[in-house]
């Protein structure tokens, strides 16, 4: 919007529209000042447009990413390409794929597993939200096929108690195309009127999505309230009625004469109600086991051994590279900071590593050698006091300390996994690890596993050396104590900026508000999918419930007589009851064969559940039964207290 992109130059920066609003007040002038970003002077060479950002909304300022090394350590770069016109994509993955050929030939030792992959832009930035989101449109398209099967029930009970009206219509000479208009006319007022309601509580869930669920949006999507929004719900106000009015309409507008009271057509008329009933449980069937598999995988994921206790601890990040670039400068800050901590009333114990816990907190993978083969394995730099403050069990052997210095031999701790994995025996501690050129590292303990990716992701083998043998630019602390969040983050602080008062602590957070976002997506998938199966079972219920009871009031001359024929209330509630429930078990049947062959596309979204969960089936099939027996008894209810002498006068 504002200056010019890099241009091949150092030590410059633009700005994104957001941080130039909130940071710079908008300043027009902003290009050519100088601005400070992690101790190096930057000058501002440009603006971008409003609405852009890259990778994610919370990045403020892009710089040069500067030299590459020339050691060939970097295997995780990414790449933005745009095609030249008339290239395909499997064009260009070709290209690339000779090129990744030539490069595993001439860097056999760093390139020999490396491939390049080459995906649409697009593609893979909605790849992670893609299934979640097909998996929702999908439960509220069922939601609104069983919202739509309620209405025809609607529209045939009031056909049926409308038929003397449209048979004198007819009789006074109106024609069977004028009476289906009418009836599909009110449809489409009732339709009409619904849109235009869900549209007023879209906007009311988008905005209570924004302020309660903000994670639940990809972060380069904007929810918002548009034209094809708008035009999607014209649509479907539309259709519904043409699709689901349009069959009572015609029901009706058929009836011959005054007096047409022929059994085919109520007995139609029943079987087409308790199919659209059989349907709308076995619809209904599907998004409740849906739902209950998903709380299932949900309770299992909260209740999942994290390998360290989340309570009384504060994160921070302390990136120390740009300000101090000396090894042993950064290494003595660290040890201070450390002990600065300790120090401070109220801290129990503090602890860094490399990564921020789940968050991708590996120090990264690196290729060693393990039992004279090489392997590739998750390496992890961590403070001598890392364990303890994560309280993470130590199974054997001893955690790091301060005396594990760059001029000691290199040791290393080893997780659970990495112990079944390559010493099964359990006799770990004293081998070795040999991580290239650094030389041998031997393993002096073994730690419980702890969940450094998502928590639904199992745990991988891994290693962990002290940061006081390598050192690392920039550590994620982890402080434990009494007192709140303010009175830990007030300490820390103090603690930080005594031995360095220019550094910034980042990315401040409870470990237990990192727990807690680690699963808040799968807590949205699941809260939404329970609230649309819980409307769907309601609605199912109360499509049941009408069903019955208009049968019951279209009944009740038979009822009468069967009652003056001798026919016990018992008996007579069974009958009402097994009617009900008969296009209920059909339809529960179908639901669940549907639900089994539907459950694998939720695989995904499951944590230690199967998708053919029999207690989750058990329970769907239990929780059915008591909501359909309840709405088939209230009708039952009234049927028996029907008095036989009315109904045979009112025939």
């Amino acid at each position: 919007m504002l200056g010019r992109s890099f241009a091949g130059e150092d030590h410059v920066a633009v700005l994104s529209y957001d941080c130039w609003q909130a940071e710079f007040g908008a300043d027009s002038q902003i290009v050519g000042r100088s601005i400070t970003l992690g101790g190096v002077r930057r000058d501002v060479i440009g603006v971008m447009p409003r609405g852009f950002f890259f990778p994610n909304k919370e990045v403020q300022v892009f710089i040069p990413p500067g030299d590459f090394t020339p050691d060939r350590v970097f295997y995780d770069e990414g790449v933005i390409a745009r095609l030249r016109p008339g290239v395909s994509l499997q064009q260009a993955r070709a290209q690339m794929a000779a090129i990744g050929m030539r490069l595993q030939q001439a860097y056999p030792k760093t390139n020999a597993t490396l491939e390049p992959r080459v995906e649409i832009f697009h593609s893979a930035l909605a790849a992670t939200a893609r299934p979640a989101l097909l998996m929702l449109f999908s439960a509220v398209g069922i939601l609104f096929l069983i919202v739509c099967s309620n209405v025809a029930h609607l529209q045939l009970g009031r056909a049926a108690s409308r038929l003397q009206e449209f048979s004198i219509r007819k009789a006074l000479g109106a024609g069977r195309g004028r009476l289906v208009r009418q009836l599909f006319t009110e449809s489409l007022l009732l339709s009409g009127l619904g849109g235009f309601l869900g549209l007023i509580l879209a906007s009311a869930a988008r905005t209570a999505t924004q302020r309660f669920a903000r994670e639940a949006i990809p972060p380069y999507a904007d929810l918002r309230i548009d034209t094809w929004v708008i035009l999607f719900n014209l649509g479907i106000t539309l259709l519904a009625p043409f699709l689901f009015g349009i069959g009572p309409a015609l029901s009706t507008a058929g009836q011959e004469n005054l007096r047409d009271r022929s059994p085919s057509s109520p007995s139609f008329k029943r079987s087409t109600r308790g199919l659209l009933v059989g349907a709308e449980v076995a619809l209904s069937v599907v998004l409740v086991v849906g739902a209950g598999l998903l709380i299932h995988s949900f309770v299992r994921l909260e209740n999942v051994d994290l390998g360290f206790r989340p309570e009384h601890t504060l994160s921070f990040r302390l990136d120390l590279g740009d300000f101090v670039p000396s090894e042993e400068q950064r290494a003595r800050q660290y040890a201070e900071i450390e002990s600065g901590l300790l120090e401070q009333p109220g801290i129990e114990a503090t602890g860094a590593s490399v990564g921020p816990v789940l968050g991708g907190g590996s120090g990264g993978e690196a290729t060693v050698t393990i039992q004279g083969r090489e392997s590739r394995l998750r390496l992890e730099l961590v403070t001598p006091g890392y364990f303890l403050a994560m309280r993470t069990p130590l199974l054997r052997g001893r955690f790091p300390n301060q005396s594990d210095t760059k001029k000691s031999g290199l040791i290393a701790v080893v997780n659970s996994t990495f112990e079944k994995v390559y010493f099964p025996d359990k006799n770990t501690v004293g081998k070795q690890i040999v991580l290239g050129r650094r030389g041998a590292a031997t393993i002096v303990g073994v730690v419980a596993d702890l969940k450094q990716e998502a928590i639904d992701r199992p745990v991988e083998p891994a290693a962990f050396i002290p940061s006081t043998q390598i050192i690392p630019n920039a550590v994620t602390f982890f402080v434990r104590g009494r007192g709140d969040r303010h009175a830990l983050m007030a300490a820390a602080r103090l603690a930080v900026h005594s031995v360095n008062p220019v550094v910034p602590l980042a990315n401040v957070a409870t470990v237990g508000e990192l727990v807690q976002a680690s699963v808040s997506g799968q807590r949205i998938r699941t809260t939404l999918l329970c609230l649309v199966a819980g409307a769907a079972l309601f609605l199912a219920a109360l499509g049941l419930y009408g069903v019955l009871a208009f049968s019951v009031v279209q009944r009740s001359t038979e009822i009468g007589i069967r009652m003056a024929l001798g026919a016990s209330a018992p008996r007579l509630f069974r009958m009402i009851l097994l009617d009900g429930m008969r296009p209920v078990i059909i339809g529960a049947v179908l639901g669940f064969v549907a639900a089994y062959a539907a459950s694998g596309l939720i695989r995904s979204f499951l944590f230690g559940t199967v998708p053919a969960d029999p207690p989750t089936y058990l329970l769907t099939a239990l929780i059915l039964v008591a909501v359909s027996l309840f709405a088939c008894a209230i009708p039952a209810m009234k049927a028996i207290r029907v008095d036989p002498m009315v109904s045979l006068r009112r025939q």
